[in-house]
């Protein structure tokens, strides 16, 4: 009985003593708010830099006639879009001006023959300039 109650007794030391460690507290908890705090700063920093447009221009060229074709990332030609800017392009041949479009695609008719620059300059619609300025250089036979 005294052998027992000694191992019962042991038991019971041994179940207290293993139950009692200190197990640090997580660190996480602490850590997950700055890090949120961290992302959503960099995130306004991201938001906040201005990023420049995509502009990219193809052509075709058939007898006299030259088919443009732009698109545009953040700029579009239509006004009842309120989450771009409104903008068109001032289509310039050989240093002079000759058209503004407000189409992402349009047709230059009737070039003369020979090696021609086509200048396409992306403006508000009050004419004033957006960084996106494209040259193709066309021969016309």
């Amino acid at each position: 009985m005294k052998l027992s109650v000694q191992i019962l007794f042991s038991l019971i030391l041994i179940v207290l003593v293993g139950c009692q460690r200190d197990i640090p507290k997580p660190k996480s908890k602490e850590n997950k708010s700055s890090a949120f705090s961290l992302t959503d700063q960099v995130a306004r920093v991201v938001a906040a830099t201005p990023h420049p447009s995509s502009f990219t221009v193809r052509h075709q060229i058939n007898g006299k006639n030259v088919l443009i074709e732009c698109k545009l990332q953040d700029i579009s030609f239509r006004h009842d879009l309120p989450d771009k800017q409104v903008g068109k392009i001032i289509v310039l041949i050989d240093g002079k001006k000759t058209e503004e479009v407000d189409s992402p695609v349009f047709i230059l008719k009737d070039l003369t023959s020979g090696q021609h620059t086509i200048t396409l300059q992306v403006v508000n619609l009050a004419n004033q300039p957006y960084p996106l300025k494209k040259e193709i250089n066309v021969d016309i036979q």
